[in-house]
């Protein structure tokens, strides 16, 4: 696993992984501040393919329950937390306590910094087994992000399909494909007035995994 590590981190100093495409325009979702940027190839393909294998085989992910309509239900998808800080991450009455970024996120977190100049302090790992693993509708709005929150969503693996919706008006929604080594930004008043989700699938489809990177306030 070191080796591996190691040899991906020695790649990826090698190639800036950015690649030019026309998705990675900025695309504005309305007139009043959200903001959300797609970037289809944030990491080169075989970066990417290194990525996923790392953190597939890295020992922690976990399968927490959490209570819906007064009935406890296991969540549909695997997580872990990654931060700088030793503080618990605490959502849906599941805490998560964290553990340190791996050198190769470490690079990931320069990348970011670079390309958005925000410096995260934690990601929230998602492990989506196959089409019927899932997230349901939710903003990333908790007070520990503050207001207006950058959000930037690393994607590895199978493609997965994406869904934002407005708030006050569930007929609006806007849809992307999250393919292996996008990066989604989201930013300005998204969390406030926008929900997102991953709907499960009937498609037969392979895992996924998702760094989901945050600037947690002390």
């Amino acid at each position: 696993m070191a080796n591996r590590g190691e040899s991906m981190i020695k790649a990826m100093d090698q190639l800036l992984l950015f690649e030019n495409d026309v998705s990675n325009e900025r695309i504005a979702l309305t007139s009043d501040d959200a903001d959300v940027r797609f970037t289809k190839s944030f990491i080169a393909p075989q970066e990417a393919d290194h990525l996923f294998d790392f953190l597939k085989d890295l020992e922690g992910w976990r399968q927490d329950c959490i209570r819906i309509f007064g009935q406890v239900r296991p969540l549909p998808r695997l997580h872990r937390w990654f931060a700088d800080s030793n503080q618990p991450y605490h959502w849906s009455g599941i805490e998560m306590h964290p553990e340190p970024f791996p050198d190769v996120l470490q690079v990931i977190l320069e990348l970011l910094w670079n390309e958005g100049g925000v410096r995260f302090n934690t990601a929230l790992g998602n492990f989506y087994r196959s089409g019927r693993d899932s997230v349901a509708w939710h903003s990333d709005d908790e007070p520990d992000l503050g207001p207006d929150p950058v959000i930037a969503s690393l994607s590895l693996g199978a493609t997965r399909r994406f869904l934002l919706r407005k708030r006050d008006d569930h007929k609006v929604v806007k849809s992307f494909e999250l393919t292996h080594g996008s990066l989604l930004w989201m930013s300005g008043s998204t969390q406030a007035l926008w929900e997102h989700s991953i709907p499960k699938t009937t498609q037969t489809i392979g895992p996924r995994i998702n760094l989901t990177f945050r600037a947690i306030r002390d």
